[in-house]
């Protein structure tokens, strides 16, 4: 990565969670630590500027990290993680065994509001992925993407999944 680093314009790296979701989630046995050979490689990055002003961590918002996403942040910040990145839980992928974990629009908007303080108090660049058309659309023009009345997932077609 140090030879090709000019060249790099972002460098994305996936960390869900804390250890043991970021565990969980990654499917990491006992004698093997996602978390941690994630963590190792974060800090590595770091170490070349020119490679940490392109990097930026990212998770999935789900169920069952949502609460500890800003001690995340926080810890991401503590090691020089200078931007982080908060995906939208989807019913694709694996997450389509799971849509249970899926958070509801009043957990997204939550979440939008700790996201947005946890970003002024570090100076980090901190934002929901996919979602800035999202808020516009539904904060600020009302549009209604999020329906209640849609069978299975109520969410789906809006970034967000607030409802106005």
């Amino acid at each position: 990565l140090k030879r090709i680093a000019p060249f790099i314009s972002y460098l994305g790296i996936s960390l869900d969670g804390l250890e043991a979701y970021h565990n969980w989630w990654r499917g990491s046995g006992p004698d093997r630590n996602a978390f941690q050979k994630t963590v190792s490689l974060i800090k590595e990055i770091i170490q070349d500027s020119s490679l940490s002003d392109v990097l930026e961590i990212s998770s999935v918002a789900t169920k069952k990290n949502l609460a500890q996403i800003p001690d995340l942040i926080e810890f991401l910040h503590s090691i020089g993680v200078k931007k982080y990145s908060l995906h939208r839980a989807m019913c694709v992928g694996r997450m389509e065994q799971y849509p249970e974990l899926i958070p509801t629009a009043e957990e997204y908007f939550d979440l939008l509001v700790n996201i947005v303080e946890k970003a002024d108090k570090l100076g980090m660049d901190i934002h929901l992925h996919h979602s800035i058309e999202s808020i516009y659309a539904t904060l600020l023009l009302g549009l209604k993407s999020y329906k209640t009345t849609k069978a299975g997932n109520p969410d789906a077609g809006s970034s967000l999944g607030i409802d106005p």
